[in-house]
């Protein structure tokens, strides 16, 4: 999968490009169909399939004064998609001189001239252009004036609730972690570079890999069963996440660090991708170190044990 940051950088002329339009935060299953139907249709015009999408969510550029936490980084993104048999991302950057832009110049300029666009798609609530005046219907009433097709894909609905970016935002900050792979597709992810901490973890017994995060939608604090994957390695590893602030040693400090069982390996500066997949307990401060070196071993033998692993 080809990754271009800004159109600018795009040297040459793809051959029928079949594109999806949207921001795709969360890259959900009401995504997945936007993305799939892209792919279908430029394997089967011997084409080139393409997500047009941004560097940063439009709202934090257009609202100054509001900051998305987001589903997926751009990278996340990337690690979604590369499997997923799509030709090429386009991650465009939303500047001023982008923001304004009117609907019509953005098919002209960017869907025309710049990707020479043959097929769009998009979901049923797309809108573009300046002040989001653009809609989906307005795309496909310009088809015909500059020889493209568009392909409006209705929502997705799972328990007669509509799929979207804004639903699984609110599940997670209500810590509805188990409830999101049947809107998301896949297990909710965090990811990022291994850091120098305060080797906490490592103190009481437990290493940790603690992690720097983007801007993102996190869940409550608390003990969480998770999957690592680590760089690009095909191996997915079992561990334990904990996010919260240490109370118990009373740092204070926000952190977010995982314990990867039975691995003993230095990685730090490498991304790692941390799937979450269970809720386990509530951050907690307890009274003495002794009994929460106590809790920890509990909340890994259980996870241990859902993963068919011997206890400690």
């Amino acid at each position: 999968m080809e990754i271009i940051r800004e159109l600018v950088n795009i040297e040459k002329k793809y051959s029928y490009p079949c594109v999806a339009l949207g921001t795709f935060d969360g890259v959900h299953k009401g995504h997945q169909i936007v993305i799939e139907s892209a792919i279908k249709k430029a394997i089967e015009k011997k084409g080139t399939s393409v997500v047009f999408t941004f560097e940063t969510h439009p709202i934090d550029f257009i609202l100054s004064n509001k900051t998305i936490n987001l589903i997926t980084t751009n990278d996340e993104k990337i690690y979604l998609l590369k499997k997923s048999g799509l030709d090429m991302i386009i991650f465009e950057k939303f500047t001023e001189e982008f923001k304004n832009l009117t609907p019509d110049e953005f098919i002209k300029n960017i869907l025309v001239e710049k990707l020479n666009v043959k097929e769009i798609f998009i979901g049923f609530n797309y809108t573009f252009g300046k002040n989001g005046k653009g809609t989906a219907k307005y795309l496909e009433s310009q088809s015909k004036k500059y020889n493209f097709n568009v392909t409006i894909i209705n929502p997705k609905l799972i328990d007669d609730v509509v799929v979207s970016s804004t639903l699984i935002r609110g599940k997670i900050k209500m810590g509805k972690i188990e409830n999101l792979k049947k809107y998301l597709g896949y297990d909710y992810i965090l990811s990022g570079k291994v850091i120098h901490g305060k080797k906490l973890g490592r103190l009481l017994g437990f290493p940790t890999a603690n992690i720097n995060i983007e801007q993102k939608s996190y869940p409550p604090h608390g003990v969480y069963g998770v999957k690592v994957i680590i760089g690009d390695e095909n191996k997915e590893y079992v561990g334990i996440l904990n996010m919260g602030i240490n109370p118990t040693l009373k740092f204070g400090e926000h952190s977010i660090e995982v314990h990867i069982f039975d691995f003993n390996k230095e990685i730090y500066g490498i991304k790692i991708y941390v799937s979450i997949i269970k809720f386990i307990r509530n951050e907690k401060k307890f009274n003495s170190k002794e009994e929460l070196i106590r809790q920890m071993t509990e909340d890994v033998n259980l996870w241990r044990k859902l993963n068919n692993l011997e206890g400690i």
